[in-house]
């Protein structure tokens, strides 16, 4: 925030760190809007550039990078200038989307190559564990819709984290506590719901959407997460709470049931229900 020249060494030097660059891109184009945002955002893909031009290869990793920090950004302004959560996430996972589909018409050479490395590697699991006499089910075929919808998934998962980063850095400078109450009353319209939850069952019921229909979870399930965070805090709950509610997530079961009570919060209102809303406890 003290100028661009710092937030770009920081950019720069962020790339080597998890989730460091694209939060202080998200971070830059929040409070300075997106000739900044974009400005340092060309300094994070420094690294990545420079490791394309060593080896050509590595063009996938860059434009998937690329990607993330758009989206980060894209999501930052209209949250700059919107101020709505919901909007800003919806449109995050349309950018990821549309990501996620340049990846795949893209790069045909590196999927076919990715997809005949996997089924290699299913063909000589198999083969293992039918010489063990386990039954197997049938697997899953590799196809490009499946490795575009995964990319998409990835992307949108670490630009809404890179927004939620940014806005908690941004709440810590100059509104503290702003963060906290603005993301726990995270909610979702009901043709909002209707609309994502409908995507969602239909893609994952076919295991080559499977991952588009996580991307298309993911607001619901970003409900859930601001359910989870109220309650524990109006509780006055720990952390570890929290963390044990994120571990879990990574199970898909689980990962399912917050995905429905995100759906059902658009009606329900769980905040509401299981007791007062916090800004009245307080």
């Amino acid at each position: 925030m003290r100028g661009r020249a710092q937030a770009a060494m920081v950019a720069l030097l962020g790339a080597f760190v998890p989730f460091v660059s694209p939060g202080t891109v998200a971070l830059v184009s929040l409070r300075r809007g997106g000739f900044d945002g974009f400005y340092v955002g060309g300094w994070a893909m420094l690294p990545v550039v420079v490791l394309t031009f060593v080896d050509p290869q590595s063009l996938p990793v860059a434009f998937y990078y690329f990607c993330v920090l758009v989206v980060a950004i894209g999501g930052a302004l209209v949250l700059r200038s919107q101020g709505i959560w919901p909007v800003s996430v919806i449109g995050l996972v349309v950018l990821s989307a549309t990501g996620g589909l340049v990846f795949g018409l893209s790069f045909p050479g590196f999927n076919e190559q990715l997809i005949a490395e996997v089924q290699q590697i299913q063909e000589e699991t198999r083969a293992r564990l039918q010489e063990q006499g386990t039954e197997l089910s049938e697997p899953i075929t590799i196809t490009t819709t499946l490795i575009a919808g995964f990319v998409a998934a990835l992307v949108a998962f670490n630009g809404v984290l890179a927004l939620v980063i940014g806005r908690w850095w941004q709440a810590m400078l100059y509104n503290p506590g702003g963060f906290r109450e603005e993301f726990q009353q995270f909610r979702l319209g009901k043709t909002q719901s209707l609309l994502l939850f409908g995507i969602a069952a239909i893609c994952v019921s076919r295991p080559n959407w499977f991952f588009w229909g996580m991307l298309a979870a993911l607001p619901l399930f970003l409900v859930c997460a601001a359910i989870v965070h109220n309650r524990v805090y109006a509780k006055g709950g720990g952390l570890a709470w929290l963390i044990l509610f994120y571990l879990l997530s990574i199970f898909q079961p689980f990962f399912l049931l917050a995905f429905s009570i995100g759906f059902t919060d658009a009606w329900v209102d769980y905040r509401r229900r299981f007791g007062p809303q916090l800004n009245n406890e307080q």
